[in-house]
């Protein structure tokens, strides 16, 4: 059994805080007691006694107070400021928080909650979501992390589901002080009122019952004023949902999704693009299985959907096969009424005569035709080459399968495989002997077997992973998850037929056995790797080492593309439960999808539905766009003015990083993924990663082609054995092997010294601005500039200050947060704390969080400046191995490597033009005998944290001197703080050459001829 761990990871941090700091000023109550209806039921005494309850206090700030706070958080996180509080029938005050599916927002929420218990005293809430999946899920998620959030806060939220007969935890919820959440979903509640209000007594929440003393249990839950959180609320948005929900009393809700259909009050996102390109989920790669050449003889048919309308009759939605011009035949998706004729429709195909559209029924969820024929819904008919679709799909999901576990046996990570099925019968047969493989399983068992066959002759390296495979016979290393029967037979789940669960399963069964084995799953111990489910226990699914996803049935245009991969975006965890979001977090990190489509359809499909998810998001990077716009500092935040998005927006073209119509180009990524961005202008330099982030922000929309590759488009490198076993590289490895500790001396009083200096010299802190601007309506003006929002001439803005010092309930011990986030004793925070001039001190009183970290920011770089300059190393007697070239492989883009001959690996992995050029140039050298990309996990040690080299390169000069080099090809470093950081490590590990690496010189080159220069010198 693998138990996942948690960690506290800086976005989910940020998306929490974007919450909690929208109430801003709200005064911390704690347990605010009531009398709890005590009932009719109750004696006289207990009446009169009374029963105390503990609810959330009101909100207390006032509309405008909240609306600051609110438009703050969003200049800071770069959204659209809210002219208004939007108000709904559930809450009067909404936030709406956008992540990514796949980055947490389940632990978000539960880590808000003990944020705002934390600094508010709001102890009540509601987690609603719209399914018995994501109830489960979300239940599960609670506990998983109960003991990582009690070691955080000191204290557990205690968390049930809503269940009406169990009064118990309901009574407890009302009675008891400290941390509560009910987790319910809508069908408990929602299906008992109607749109206009009515509730019905037919099911618990509004009925009198005898185990409430003949109270209701809507009465005993709304009477805390619960907060609500809303997980996947653009599925709560019906009028019946709506009105339940109102029912609850909330002050507040919390609308946590990825895809928000209404939008209120935004105060965070963590949008597809944003999570993808900061590596938060896995990468995708599509692999797609189509059929060429149809004959259109079979009668092909296949309905997906039916819709009903109140002012015209039902219509289907059905795939048929059409004859195109040049007598090719394609499938195409038509809606269908009654008398369509679709030997018509088809283009004359003769299979198709006679099949004119008799009836469509909403409730069997079936089509008649006159001639007899009946379609149900989500059957396929006509199809004479699904059998062998399915056959190349499951091959091609176990060939994706071996080539990621290949790479990530050796890491300790658990590989899995999901295949999705539309019923029980193809995986699990029962007749009078009992379970019978189903065709499916067959045809694994059988495919399995011949792909171990078929395994390429493996390095010396992979026999641990071979061993690994061969343990276990192919009966055994699949299972099946579905619903159980009385019988203990596995069975298709029951499914709701319509409304926005359409297509989930209703068992809960179903859904436990999922999540209870998921441990289990995780665990290289277990033989299963592969797993069959039905495809309405889909939402259940949210295993994070799933790096393989099939559907073996029909596409179905109702699952989108986000939905269908959602399932295996997280990022995977080890054997011992650790994350993998390391430095290769996208090398491990590929989810590999197997479609019943195209590669080129899915995936323009899939970028579709992110196009639409990203319609909110700024297109142009222009200066209007930059300014005003809230940057982060070292030491806070600020505004940019307008001459500084003027700077901005020239250095963007004089780099070529946009083009003519403000948007980002290639380039730029280009540059920022090799540290190689130009110097910023002057007046930016300083707040160079806040600026970066800012132009971040703006959508690049061929960004979005980048996050979906073929899987059929990447290259695995091999070693070159012959390379590695040179006496020439042997030797060169022999010298930078060393893993070594480093030891400096500083003088605390230099160190006292340079932070006071430092501190009184760049800390800043922000100050609340009111910003008063203005427009004059041009004279010049003409249609095109209305429609375009340009008829108005922008006045310079008044920035005026607000010079009163920030009041708070919050105490801190300065010094010893000091302490413990520079590493350094109290003694000496103290004589720093104290050697500032007043107006520097006085800065905590503006912004105590602001003071803290910037304090603690330029603190730990005047530490680490000193630190190098006395910095020596010493050996500890262990070596990294030369198989760590073998264990870093990974595979990679065809465009992001280089064919290679004397390198260690047979493909050397460029990051960028001026990489390949140099790996290019060290080809061609007849003086480089061998030479090796340094895989990412040879890592030296320094103040400032890790550090790894490009190159190792060892060479023959024609005076036959053997010469070894270590080189540093990294372009300029995106911004100051990091190029500062950068010239520390890079300047760290020329001591660490100096004092492990015997003869071997160590240098930062910008191209091969700096290289032939160092030796040419010797």
């Amino acid at each position: 059994m693998t138990v996942q761990q948690f960690k506290p990871l800086d976005y989910q941090r940020v998306a929490a805080e974007a919450v909690v700091d929208c109430f801003e000023g709200q005064p911390r109550v704690e347990g605010l007691s009531y009398q709890i209806d005590p009932g009719r039921e109750r004696s006289a005494q207990m009446a009169l006694i009374g029963e105390t309850g503990f609810r959330n206090a009101a909100v207390q700030l006032s509309e405008a107070q909240l609306l600051e706070n609110v438009r703050r958080v969003q200049m800071r996180e770069h959204l659209p400021p809210s002219d208004k509080l939007v108000s709904t029938r559930a809450a009067p005050i909404n936030f709406d928080v956008e992540m990514e599916t796949g980055t947490g927002k389940t632990y978000v929420y539960i880590d808000t909650m003990y944020r705002l218990y934390e600094r508010y005293g709001w102890s009540k809430f509601i987690v609603v979501v719209p399914s018995v999946a994501i109830r489960e899920g979300v239940f599960k998620t609670f506990a998983d992390t109960e003991a990582h959030f009690q070691e955080r806060y000191g204290h557990k939220v205690r968390r049930f589901i809503y269940d009406s007969g169990r009064p118990e935890p309901i009574l407890a919820f009302s009675d008891s002080p400290g941390l509560h959440c009910m987790i319910i979903n809508t069908q408990a509640f929602a299906s008992e009122v109607n749109a206009e209000g009515k509730e019905s007594k037919t099911l618990r929440m509004f009925r009198e019952m005898d185990a409430f003393q003949s109270r209701r249990p809507i009465d005993l839950i709304a009477g805390n004023h619960p907060i609500l959180i809303l997980d996947e609320p653009q599925r709560l948005e019906g009028a019946k949902t709506q009105e339940a929900l109102s029912r609850f009393r909330a002050p507040i809700a919390l609308r946590f999704s990825a895809t928000h259909k209404t939008r209120h009050n935004l105060v965070h996102r963590l949008d597809a693009l944003d999570a993808y390109t900061r590596k938060l989920v896995k990468r995708i790669n599509v692999r797609g299985v189509t059929v060429k050449g149809l004959t259109g003889v079979h009668g092909y048919l296949y309905m997906s959907d039916i819709r009903v309308s109140a002012d015209k009759p039902p219509e289907a939605r059905v795939d048929i096969e059409t004859v195109l011009n040049a007598g090719k035949v394609k499938r195409t998706a038509r809606w269908l009424k009654k008398g369509d004729d679709l030997h018509n429709l088809s283009g004359g195909l003769a299979a198709y005569e006679g099949h004119t559209v008799a009836d469509i029924d909403a409730v069997s969820r079936t089509l008649s035709f006159t001639n007899g024929v009946v379609l149900e819904e989500g059957r396929v008919q006509g199809q004479a080459d699904e059998a062998a679709v399915r056959r190349v799909q499951i091959r091609e999901t176990i060939r994706a399968h071996f080539e990621r576990e290949r790479l990530l046996y050796r890491r300790g990570i658990k590989v899995l495989s999901l295949f999705f099925i539309d019923e029980v019968a193809k995986y699990r047969r029962y007749d009078d002997a009992g379970a019978v493989a189903g065709e499916y399983a067959r045809i694994f068992e059988e495919e399995y077997a011949a792909a171990i066959d078929e395994l390429p002759q493996l390095d010396p390296t992979d026999e641990a992973w071979f061993a690994y495979v061969k343990r276990d016979d192919p009966a055994s290393v699949h299972d099946g998850y579905f619903s159980i029967d009385k019988a203990g037979r596995l069975t298709d789940p029951p499914v709701n037929a319509r409304g926005d669960e359409k297509g989930e399963a209703k068992d809960v069964s179903s859904y436990d056995l999922i999540l209870k084995n998921k441990g289990r799953l995780l665990s290289l111990d277990e033989p299963v790797r592969f797993i069959f489910s039905h495809s309405a226990l889909r939402e259940g699914w949210d295993n994070p080492n799933v790096f393989t996803i099939c559907t073996l049935k029909q596409s179905d245009h109702e699952i989108g593309k986000r939905q269908e991969v959602g399932r295996g975006l997280r990022i995977s965890v080890d054997d011992f439960g650790r994350r993998t979001d390391g430095p290769e977090v996208h090398d491990i990190n590929v989810l590999t999808v197997v479609a019943s489509e195209s590669y080129e359809d899915f995936a323009k499909s899939l970028q579709a539905e992110l196009t639409k998810a990203l319609e909110g998001r700024p297109r142009e990077a222009s200066v209007a766009y930059f300014t005003g716009k809230t940057i982060l500092t070292a030491t806070g935040s600020r505004e940019l003015i307008r001459d500084e998005a003027n700077a901005l927006h020239r250095w963007l073209i004089r780099s070529d990083f946009i083009d003519e119509r403000d948007h980002i180009t290639p380039a730029w990524h280009e540059a920022k993924a090799t540290d190689a961005l130009p110097p910023l202008p002057e007046s930016l330099a300083a707040d160079a990663e806040g600026v970066i982030a800012l132009v971040d922000t703006v959508l690049d929309q061929s960004a979005l082609s980048r996050m979906t590759g073929t899987a059929h488009g990447t290259v695995t490198p091999s070693l070159r054995r012959a390379n590695l076993e040179k006496a020439a590289f042997q030797e060169l490895w022999s010298r930078i092997n060393q893993r070594a500790v480093y030891f400096t001396d500083f003088d605390t009083d230099r160190l006292v010294a340079a932070a006071t200096r430092r501190l009184d010299q760049d800390l800043k802190v922000d100050r609340q601005v009111i910003i008063v601007s203005g427009a004059e309506l041009k004279t010049d003006i003409g249609v095109e500039d209305v429609r375009a929002g340009k008829g108005f001439q922008e006045e310079k803005a008044r920035f005026q200050h607000e010079q009163a010092a920030v009041v708070t309930n919050v105490r801190y011990d300065l010094v010893g947060e000091l302490a413990g986030l520079t590493r350094l004793t109290r003694g000496t925070v103290g004589r720093i704390l104290k050697g500032v001039r007043q107006d520097t001190f006085a800065l905590f009183s503006k912004n105590p969080e602001m003071f803290l970290r910037g304090t603690a920011e330029l603190i730990r770089r005047e530490k680490i400046a000193l630190a190098i300059e006395t910095l020596r190393y010493e050996k500890t007697g262990e070596a990294y191995d030369v198989a760590i070239f073998d264990t870093d492989r990974r595979d990679l883009p065809v465009g992001a490597v280089l064919a290679a001959g004397k390198h260690v690996l047979d493909h050397v992995a460029v990051d960028s033009s001026k990489e390949r050029a140099f790996a290019q140039r060290l080809e061609a050298a007849d003086e480089v005998v061998v030479y090796a990309k340094l895989p990412k996990g040879f890592s030296i040690p320094t103040p400032g944290g890790g550090y790894n080299p490009d190159w190792a390169i060892a060479v023959e000069t024609a005076e036959t001197r053997s010469l070894y080099f270590v080189a540093e090809t990294k372009g300029s470093a995106l911004k100051e703080a990091l190029r500062t950081d950068e010239k520390q490590r890079i300047d760290s590990a020329a001591a660490y050459f100096r004092d492990v690496a015997d003869r071997v010189t160590f240098s930062q080159v910008a191209d091969y001829d700096q290289l032939m220069q160092l030796i040419t010198n010797g």
